[in-house]
């Protein structure tokens, strides 16, 4: 009986070869080695592994080349731009190559050296077994258990940087959590710089790597803070404000307060009742006030004659009919933060407001508050004018820049109101001050009578607050190294000055540290930045606050930075961790899980942990695969994909590799991994033994046919990067002996690195014009359940080619691999489509047929029919 022989299930182990039951069997094969399988059943030649860059030339030679890693830089994908670059990442060394493997930079570590240098500006050590890296915009972010994350950044300039990632707020190992073991804290203002020291207890630390201090060391104290408000007294305030004109001043100095006369308006009135001194009241001093006495004019073409007053209280005993006007304006004031001269002046610009640089507006009421909560303007009583409340991230004093309005209130002259403005500053400390920005005017000069009473209460209030301040440690050694001393001192741009002795019980050291370890593992999740597992905290995912990813500031607000922790038995460290969809999917070496909102946008309060699996990773990076993750378990022996299956309504981990267990586990185990998206979707894994193994993955269509690529040398790592309109590029790390050095005894052979590319442009010769030999061997062409065969029957085979092949290198077989021979054909060439090619031995069963090609050679071939 005869079958008809795709490809597309790949290369299937010993034990499947009887499953004639099933229909990947009669998709599958023996022996699929240098074959690029299509999800569509047929297979084509390889191209050959062409030579990219020689890592032994260049620069200095570092230790470790041949523990690098290769990922790719994707700056931008569009074609024209071409700039597509990528990253070598060994230990000591990261090099940048562009398409056509131009050196583009090189940063060279001060860790080792074979020539002793010791002359690096870098300082940083890549544990390959740890090593990960994710690309957010512009940068490239390079995590590892042995080192501080790192940041590789190419500007517009094309100008390439290597820094330590730089977190505006640091994440700690402890988020407002009291301590059992509390320290204490003293602080004294030093005599000599007049600047605030502190010291630090630890007596009372039973953990020795909670008290024993590495230089560099950041300690975060935290203590509440008691409510403070600000409010000064009018007589106060008016002491050293001067009154000037409107017009621009020749010449001003820095501190300067005056205040200048606005524009004015007149509204027009008639008393409809007598209006007399016993109903004023002070500090009401529009007609607006006294409905019952004064009613506004609608047509003024009759007041031509009326006396025009600043005050109603200059009408007091007026009689019913009398016409007048009301003048209405404020007094604005500013502050010179800058000293100002005639050569400033620029023509045309005539207004304070136009010179920023040199006047803010406002006079300031008291100090600056340090807030990192809740704030209110409170405001009562009857008042005209306008206050604002301005914050700063950086500086407390009003002659620095970065302020800015944090809220206004106004009082208008014919409307007297008392509106409260609030603020919460809890997702990031600043200081605050009160500016008063305009007065009444109620005379054409004289400040006072129109400035808001002292007993309307306005003032600034910041209600208590948990305030966190971070000391740095600067130890000295002796010559042994042993710490004698340590000096601690505080960088915090917002600081809250404070002597004597405080004892801390929420205290925390930064969570990335020496003594703790650095992150293996980054993702980009929900707009924040996640970093996992450190050698102290390996089921812990720090979470940025959104749209900010430096920050990660936790506080009580919904873009709050989060620190997650896994719920388990066991401490097995989170080995890969990639976002999907509306969820962040991560594995540890036992289980997987997932994070996601409970509802609507993430925010500390709606993240769920749940576990979905059982299976356990390696420390391989994982893929992303559409909707999937393909994963490598713990040994490295088996590769799964977890995702969302609609069968079971959850996520589920399923064994990619059941038909094939041998390509991974007996080849050494998976040491890397990447995936080829175009022309179609193609798992890439470096294995221990240095071959490649491939599975030809489309989930939807359940095809998972793997694949072996082989060639004489010993492939270290691989990276695929997308090249525009063409295929993807496929970069390979590979060890090579070459015999081109000539020793005593003859040629030698010598070992070389090199990064070598697989794309369209390669041929079917591997580097150094090394040939190889792609192999198909299918799994057996007949069922011997679906009909009697006799044995010794000879039967034939038809090949269905995709295009003309030449028979020159080209090799067919009946017997499952046993014989091969060449095809009894006379031609040269095949041409394109269906060629029966006689067996030339008995028909068995649970035989397989192939071809084997070799040389320069390609070839495509459809399906076996036999």
């Amino acid at each position: 009986m005869q079958a008809r022989t795709a490809f597309n299930g790949g290369e299937q182990s010993p034990e499947a070869g009887a499953r004639y039951d099933m229909d990947a069997f009669a998709r599958g094969c023996r022996t699929l080695e240098n074959w690029e399988v299509s999800a569509l059943g047929g297979v084509k030649r390889r191209r050959g592994m062409r030579q990219f860059v020689n890592l032994e030339q260049g620069t200095t030679e570092v230790l470790g080349e041949r523990d690098a890693v290769l990922r790719p830089y994707i700056y931008s994908y569009a074609e024209t731009s071409d700039l597509r670059f990528l990253v070598s990442l060994s230990p000591a060394r990261i090099r940048v190559f562009a398409r056509d493997g131009t050196q583009e930079a090189e940063f060279l570590s001060g860790y080792y050296y074979l020539d002793g240098a010791t002359d690096c500006e870098y300082d940083f050590y890549l544990d390959p077994d740890t090593l990960n890296v994710q690309q957010v915009n512009a940068l490239m972010i390079i995590t590892c258990a042995t080192n501080a994350p790192l940041q590789l950044k190419r500007d517009s300039e094309g100008v390439w940087t290597l820094t330590e990632y730089e977190f505006t707020n640091l994440p700690w190992r402890y988020e407002k959590e009291k301590r059992d073991e509390a320290i204490t804290v003293s602080s004294a203002v030093s005599s000599d710089s007049n600047e605030i020291t502190y010291s630090v207890d630890f007596s009372e630390v039973t953990d020795e790597n909670e008290s024993t201090i590495d230089g560099g060391d950041v300690l975060r104290i935290s203590f509440w803070v008691d409510q403070q408000e600000v409010f000064e007294l009018g007589s106060v305030t008016r002491t050293d404000i001067e009154e000037r004109s409107s017009a621009v001043p020749a010449a001003a100095s820095k501190g300067d307060r005056f205040c200048v006369p606005s524009e004015t308006s007149v509204t027009y009135w008639v008393c409809i009742q007598e209006f007399v001194s016993s109903i004023y009241s002070e500090g009401l001093e529009y007609p607006s006030n006294y409905p019952d006495n004064f009613e506004k004019a609608v047509d003024v073409s009759s007041y031509e004659d009326a006396s025009i007053y600043w005050s109603v209280s200059s009408v007091q005993g007026c009689g019913k009919g009398t016409k007048f006007g009301i003048r209405s304006g404020y007094w604005v004031y500013y502050t010179c933060i800058k000293d100002f001269t005639e050569d400033d002046i620029v023509d045309g610009m005539d207004s304070y407001d136009d010179y920023p640089d040199y006047f803010r507006a406002g006079v300031a009421l008291g100090d600056a508050l340090v807030c990192q909560g809740e704030w209110q303007f409170w405001c009562s009583g009857t008042w005209y004018g306008e206050y604002s409340v301005i914050r700063n991230y950086e500086s407390a004093s009003l002659y620095d820049d970065g302020w800015e309005t944090a809220g206004r209130s106004s009082s208008y002259n014919e409307s007297a109101s008392n509106d409260e403005i609030t603020g919460d500053e809890s997702g990031e400390a600043c200081y605050l001050r009160l500016m008063l920005l305009r007065t009444r005017r109620v005379s054409a000069t004289g400040i006072v009578s129109g400035w808001p009473p002292d007993g309307c209460g306005n003032r600034l209030i910041v209600k208590g607050f948990q305030y966190s301040q971070t000391l740095t440690a600067s130890v000295v050694t002796d010559s042994d190294g042993n710490v004698t001393s340590v000096d601690w001192v505080c960088n915090d741009k917002v600081q809250i000055s404070w002597t004597g002795t405080r004892s801390i019980d929420v205290w925390s050291w930064r969570a990335f540290n020496d003594r703790y370890g650095y992150p293996e593992l980054c993702a980009i999740f929900q707009q924040r930045l996640c970093f996992a597992a450190t050698d102290a905290q390996p089921q812990t995912v720090w979470m940025s606050q959104t749209d900010d990813l430096s920050n990660f500031l936790v506080y009580d607000g919904d873009d709050s930075a989060i620190a997650a922790t896994l719920a388990t038995t066991t401490q097995n460290p989170i080995c890969w961790m990639l976002e999907r969809g509306e969820v962040l999917m991560l594995g540890t070496s036992d289980r997987e899980y997932v994070l996601r909102s409970s509802s609507g946008a993430l925010t500390p309060d709606t993240l769920t942990k749940s576990m979905h699996g059982n299976t356990g990773s390696s420390s391989i990076h994982a893929l992303e695969a559409v909707d999937k993750v393909v994963f490598i378990e713990r040994g490295g022996g088996r590769c799964y994909e977890y995702g969302y299956n609609y069968e079971i309504d959850g996520y589920r981990s399923s064994d990619m590799t059941i038909l094939a267990p041998h390509v991974l586990s007996e080849h050494g185990g998976v040491t890397d991994s990447t995936l080829i998206s175009k022309p179609e979707r193609q798992a890439v894994f470096s294995l221990g033994d240095g071959q490649i193994a491939l599975c030809a993955y489309q989930s939807a269509q359940s095809v998972n046919a793997w694949h072996r690529w082989v060639t004489d040398g010993t492939v270290l790592s691989v990276c695929a990067m997308p090249d525009g309109v063409n295929n993807d590029r496929l970069f390979l790390l590979v060890e090579r002996d070459t015999y081109d050095t000539e020793g005593e005894d003859g040629w030698e052979a010598v070992t070389t690195l090199n990064i070598e590319v697989v794309d369209e442009d390669s041929d079917y010769q591997d580097n150094f014009r090394r040939d190889y030999t792609s192999t198909l061997v299918t799994n057996s062409m007949i069922n011997p359940l679906q009909g009697a065969v006799a044995k010794g029957l000879r039967s034939e085979i038809a090949y269905r080619f995709l295009s003309d092949v030449p028979l020159v290198n080209m090799q067919f077989t009946s017997d499952s691999g046993e014989h091969w021979a060449r095809a009894p054909l006379q031609a040269d060439v095949i041409p394109a489509g269906w060629h029966t090619i006689g067996t030339w031995n008995s028909w068995q069963f649970d035989t397989g047929v192939g071809v084997k090609v070799t040389g320069n050679n390609a070839l495509s071939l459809l399906c076996i029919q036999g």
